[in-house]
């Protein structure tokens, strides 16, 4: 059970100084080390085993730093380490010391061994990888979803709950919208279905004049029509929607999706990059926007490793094509006023809530 809120945690200071007791002990702290890295974690090395030097460490990573200093830190230390004062900082050691002049402090510490009972301050784990585990920022996203689509089965009963996931392409929405649904099915949502409308083929020859630049691609092909018509209107007004085959304005991999059955007890995902449009925006119960910068979508569409830098001149470009229409269709659609929920998805694995102004969401 976790007694401290894990989702104000930003940074981890981590006493390593059991980690060379064993092979099996280094291993698992290292795999602890690189997983929070990758979740955008912030990590403090430190050691409270008299004369272990963190000196030869020679692995370098931009959020990871080490402390020499003697423990618990002096004032000069603080100063040095502002991170080490923060209270979304988690401190993890067995040091009974170092836990002492925690709970004086009010910080929030984890530890494995027991040799006292711990304030509310503690949070007890078996493994490093079990607190790895409960540190991921994703998750606390899709359960903060979940307890919202909870309410609104609640105060919608009987009717279909239709929840629209977007981004950029290359900002994840396809792999969030997937473990949304995962993570429902396993909290009690009994009909849980994907649906992809960038699956939903275009056909150029019937857009309207200036259509493909104002508005979202799905809409503009006799699929996205079928759609409207056949799906997003009865569904809206309470209805069943039930197709054992695909219609003939229907064409191309969207197939997949039949037999499609949404039924009044259905929890139906919808999801694509250009996907905030009327009428859907107007029918749905929740919209999420998962946000990526100009700067990170540009690395991601030219596969530039994470936390390397790169010329200005690639954003430029990326702006300037890639990035224009979609940008226009945001300006155009007031997506980001009108979602009710905006996620910073810059980090692929580490999700996190933003304010309506797109600050982060502490």
């Amino acid at each position: 059970m976790e007694t401290i809120d894990l989702k104000q945690i930003r940074s981890v200071a981590l006493d390593i100084s059991n980690s060379r007791s064993s092979y099996q002990s280094q291993e698992e702290m290292t795999d602890f080390i690189w997983s929070l890295l990758q979740k955008n974690y912030s990590l403090i090395l430190f050691s409270t085993k008299e004369g272990q030097y963190l000196d030869d460490e020679d692995f370098n990573h931009p959020r990871l730093s080490f402390v020499n200093e003697e423990m618990p830190p002096s004032q000069a230390t603080l100063k040095n380490h502002p991170n080490l004062s923060s209270p979304q900082t988690l401190w993890i050691t067995d040091d009974p010391q170092m836990q002492a002049w925690l709970e004086e402090g009010g910080d929030k510490y984890s530890y494995q061994k027991t040799g006292k009972i711990i304030s509310s301050n503690g949070l007890r784990i078996n493994h490093l990888s079990e607190l790895g585990a409960l540190l991921d920022p994703t998750r606390f996203v899709v359960e903060g979803v979940a307890t919202m689509l909870q309410d609104l089965k609640q105060f919608h009963q009987g009717k279909a709950l239709l929840v629209g996931i977007g981004g950029p392409p290359g900002s994840g929405y396809q792999e969030f919208s997937i473990k949304l649904r995962a993570h429902l099915q396993d909290s009690g949502f009994e009909l849980v279905d994907l649906m992809d409308l960038s699956l939903l083929n275009v056909d150029k020859d019937s857009m309207l004049p200036g259509e493909a630049d104002t508005s979202a691609p799905w809409r503009s092909s006799p699929g996205g029509t079928w759609f409207r018509e056949s799906v997003l209107e009865p569904l809206v007004h309470g209805k069943e929607v039930y197709f054992e085959h695909p219609p003939k304005e229907v064409t191309g991999n969207f197939s997949a999706h039949f037999p499609l059955y949404v039924s009044r007890e259905s929890v139906l995902l919808i999801f694509c990059d250009m996907l905030f449009s009327s009428p859907l925006f107007d029918a749905l119960h929740l919209s999420l926007v998962l946000e990526v910068s100009p700067e990170e979508s540009t690395r991601r569409l030219y596969e530039i490793p994470p936390d390397e830098s790169f010329d200005p001149k690639f954003t430029k470009q990326y702006l300037e094509r890639e990035g224009k229409l979609y940008r226009k269709y945001l300006k155009e659609n007031r997506v980001l006023e009108r979602a009710t929920l905006r996620i910073d998805a810059d980090h692929p694995n580490a999700l996190h809530f933003l304010t309506e102004d797109g600050a982060p969401l502490v």
